[in-house]
């Protein structure tokens, strides 16, 4: 299992500091998979830790590196009424149109 993590924002990911998300796009595309996972159980939120994380821009943002990925490991999650802060310990980057092109078998 891993987790991607999309962000609109082209500024999302270029911290070193704590991260957060929307909670409304939280699981928004995941498969059954991730049904264990619930914002009102922080314990389940010990496999999204264990898992590792793509970090990525969606298509049409902005910024100084929308074409990296970032791969690493969340930690600290921490779910309140509106967003999702985590931190995230980067294992290295990738090129967002080599993960583009192995999407399908990402997901399958």
């Amino acid at each position: 299992m891993f987790s991607i993590l999309v962000a609109g924002n082209g500024l999302a990911w270029e911290t070193e500091h704590a991260m957060t998300m929307d909670s409304s796009r939280f699981k928004e595309y995941s498969e059954t998979e991730a049904d264990f996972v619930s914002m009102d159980r922080p314990e389940s939120f010990t496999m999204l830790e264990a898992a590792d994380t793509l970090l990525m821009y969606e298509t049409g943002a902005t910024g100084p590196h929308v074409g990296v990925v970032r791969l690493g490991k969340i930690s600290h999650i921490r779910a309140g009424k509106t967003e999702i802060a985590f931190c995230f310990k980067e294992c290295g980057p990738a090129r967002s149109s080599t993960v583009r092109i192995y999407s399908d078998a990402l997901v399958h």
